[in-house]
């Protein structure tokens, strides 16, 4: 027997501006899968990210997450400035394991995770994102344009 979905969007839309940005999409995403949302710039990909998070509800249809689930997400937004160590920026919330994974993730991205978050450039900013993602312990990982900012180095 197949294993339930962790997330499902039944008949789900989303307005905004003047009028429904999507309407009645259905989707579900079970354990181990690998879905790619494709479509024009503006067509709402963002948005339908945003609801399958669970970080904008839906104004139409349903949603169910699975009790326990996790989820991390790579979002279009950079960081805000400030003054602190990038490491001590994206650690909040992890617990010891993802920490490690997360000082090994930034070396490998060609960080070391003491950098200043207002001194970095688009690049490092993204690719310290892309390496707190990549260390979380999620049961979805969502990624929303991970490859903006970087140069084909770090891309490969």
């Amino acid at each position: 027997m197949a294993s339930p979905p962790i997330i499902s969007l039944a008949e789900v839309g989303l307005v905004r501006g003047t009028g429904p940005l999507f309407t009645n999409v259905d989707l579900h995403i079970y354990p181990r899968d690998r879905v790619a949302i494709v479509g024009p710039n503006g067509a709402g990909k963002s948005s339908l990210m945003a609801c399958i998070s669970g970080v904008i509800p839906p104004d139409q249809g349903t949603y169910f997450l699975k009790p326990g689930t996790r989820i991390g997400m790579l979002d279009q937004h950079a960081l805000d400035p400030g003054d602190d160590k990038l490491r001590d920026r994206l650690s909040k919330g992890m617990d010891d394991t993802e920490f490690g994974r997360l000082d090994a993730n930034l070396v490998h991205l060609g960080l070391t995770g003491d950098e200043i978050v207002s001194d970095c450039s688009g690049g490092q900013i993204r690719r310290a994102q892309l390496a707190r993602c990549l260390s979380l312990d999620v049961d979805l990982l969502m990624l929303d344009e991970p490859t903006n900012h970087l140069d084909l180095a770090v891309i490969a």
